[in-house]
Order: structure tokens, then sequence, then C-alpha cells
């Protein structure tokens, strides 16, 4: 019943499998179009091989940065309740309670020291 409501009310879209050669030319061809897509993507894979050899490659692992305290209590007091847990298998709502009894043992930086971070 699903496929009959959807053959009713979905229009028409025809498969276009068309491209255009490196002189400008319209290619139908099944095999000529798989050419031409191989031949680019060739082109392509040949230039950028010079260009990653020649540069530097920069990633966030390269820096160690850590984050800071207001980033770190923002991010728990944005966690949502009543979510199932990460991949380290900690809850928000551990999390949210750990700072709380953190907090009033261990109380944040002086103000003026959070201003200089």
């Amino acid at each position: 019943m699903y496929k009959r409501i959807q053959e009713v009310t979905q229009e028409f879209k025809p498969n276009i499998n068309i491209c255009r050669s490196e002189d400008g030319k319209i290619l139908t061809e099944n095999e000529d179009v798989l050419r031409r897509w191989k031949e680019y993507f060739e082109s392509i894979l040949a230039s950028n091989s010079d260009e990653i050899d020649s540069t530097s490659v920069y990633t966030a692992e390269n820096e160690d940065i850590q984050p800071s305290y207001e980033e770190v209590t923002h991010v728990i007091q944005c966690l949502k309740k009543h979510k199932a847990a990460g991949t380290d298998q900690i809850v928000a709502e551990f999390l949210k309670k750990r700072r709380r009894n953190l907090m009033e043992k261990n109380p944040p930086p002086c103000q003026t020291d959070l201003d200089t971070t």
C-alpha cells in the first residue's frame, strides 16, 4: 500500500547519466561517462599528491591546549539530563552532581585569576 501511495504522489525524476568531455562535448554512453570520471579523478589525485608532499599537515593534535575552567563548567551545565551515556559510560547527571561536590570542596579560583586566562 505504501509503495502505491508513493508511486501516485511522487513526481517523475529521470536518471541523467551524462557529463562533458575535456573539450566540452556531451557524453551520453555509460562507457564514455565512466571513462571521463576516471580521467577526472586521476587528474585530481595526481595534482593533489604533489601539493600534499610539499606542505605540512596541521592537526589539532599538534597543540597541547587545555580547556579552561569556565569552558568545562559551561559544557557540563549544558548537558541534557536523562540521556544515554556516551562512549565513556558517564551520564550527565553524574557529572553535574560531581561538579557541585567538587565546587563545595574546592571552590573555583578567584575572579581575577579567571579573567587572566
